[in-house]
Order: C-alpha cells, then structure tokens, then sequence
C-alpha cells in the first residue's frame, strides 16, 4: 500500500516561506498603518495640536576683536580675543547695536574683564570657561540684558 501523505520536501518548504514570509510583512505593516492612522485622525478630530518645540529665538551681538595687556607681572603678556554674545532675542541684540551708550559700556566692561586675568588661567578650559560666565555676568549687568553664552571666535594668549 501507499503512502497517502508523501513527506514533506524542502522545496515545498522554501515555497511556503516565500509566500508566507510577505504575506506576514505586509499584515504587519497594514496593521502598523492603521495604528498610526487612527491615532492621527482621532488627534485631529479632537482637536489635539502636536506641541512641536520651536527653539527659542536669539539674538547675536559681535564685538571687534580686543586686544589687552593681562595681569601677569611683568605686564608682557597679552590677549587678542574676538567675543559675540549670544542674547535672549534678536530685539535686544538690536536695541544694544543700536545704542551707542550701552554698546559703549559692555565693550568697556569686556576690556576691564579681559585684562584682569592672567595667561596661565587662560591656557586651560577651565580657565577660559571662567572667563566665559565672568564675561556672561559682567556683561549682562553692564548692558541690563540676559546674556545666555559667550562665543570666542578668536582667542590668543602671547
């Protein structure tokens, strides 16, 4: 007698797993769609606003580059730095550019920070980083604003 069930083959196998194998993707992707639809249209019908974080707005203030003689004895040391400012908004950056009093004191209380500090502070990050939140606090005083970084874009100690 014969055998009604023949064995299974390998080729039916790879067969079943080439028909089986997209079918489970494309379940999986329409059931993944349709989770990502609903969810949208049920935001948008009740109303619901992604909040989207926008970054906050900025102002920019630049100097000229400063050149000051550091405090180190001997007085033969000097520092050549470029400093912007970046500031809460783009209306105070313009409010200070446009003022010449206060664009006045800030640059002056820049020079005073600048040249009270010594070489051997300026060469390490710490030291610059110092200078940094000393440059941020004078500066905002100075200029009654909020001053949230200081950029060196160039920075020489000789």
């Amino acid at each position: 007698m014969s055998n009604p069930d023949p064995p299974s083959t390998p080729k039916s196998r790879s067969k079943l797993l080439m028909i089986g194998v997209p079918v489970a993707v494309l379940l999986l992707g329409g059931a993944g769609g349709g989770f990502w639809y609903v969810k949208n249209v049920r935001a948008a019908s009740t109303g619901e606003k992604k909040t989207v974080e926008e970054p906050e707005a900025t102002g920019y203030l630049r100097f000229d580059p400063f050149t000051v003689n550091l405090a180190d004895p001997g007085g033969r040391r000097y520092l050549r730095v470029a400093v912007g400012l970046v500031l809460q908004d783009v209306n105070t950056a313009k409010k200070v550019t446009e003022d010449e009093l206060i664009m006045s004191k800030v640059r002056s209380i820049l020079i005073d920070t600048l040249s009270g500090r010594l070489a051997a502070d300026l060469s390490t990050p710490d030291g610059r980083a110092a200078l940094k939140k000393a440059i941020a606090a004078a500066a905002s005083d100075a200029g009654h604003m909020e001053v949230r970084d200081v950029l060196f874009t160039d920075f020489i100690v000789q």
